[in-house]
């Protein structure tokens, strides 16, 4: 299995409340390197997900993407 087709996390996810509304924080820590990344909602954390697989799909070299 090559690097960039294995990846593990801890996922942290709270609720924050604004009057009515609650939003969902969530952050990713890499257990190897502790390198921590905030999402201020579930869409941007989907969003970094899709692209750390596709470019493991197509082949491209991993870098670190930070939303």
């Amino acid at each position: 299995m090559s690097p960039t087709s294995y990846h593990s996390f801890l996922l942290r996810m709270w609720g924050t409340r604004f009057g009515d509304t609650v939003t969902w924080r969530v952050m990713l820590v890499n257990p190897h390197t502790q390198e921590a990344i905030g999402f201020d909602g579930l869409d941007g954390l989907l969003d970094y997900l899709n692209t750390l697989t596709a470019d493991a799909v197509r082949g491209e070299p991993e870098e670190r993407k930070t939303p």
